[in-house]
């Protein structure tokens, strides 16, 4: 999840109005490291295991046509 904020991040252009240089650098990579542990915790047993349930009908995951996509 680091290695995806952080990739993220370098994705938005530098300078612009305000350039906080420095701190702005640190404070950004703290930021990222935290989002990084929140999301990973909000991933139920990992991701494998949210398709496995997605994937079999389990919880969130129905099997009938109307949740297919495509279906009607």
């Amino acid at each position: 999840m680091m290695q995806l904020t952080k990739a993220l991040r370098e994705t938005i252009p530098e300078g612009g109005i305000l350039d906080g240089g420095a701190g702005e650098d640190i404070f950004s990579g703290l930021l990222d490291g935290e989002l990084s542990v929140l999301a990973a915790a909000r991933f139920e047993r990992g991701l494998g295991a949210a398709l496995h349930r997605r994937l079999s009908g389990g919880a969130d995951g129905g099997t009938d046509a109307a949740s297919q996509p495509g279906g009607e």
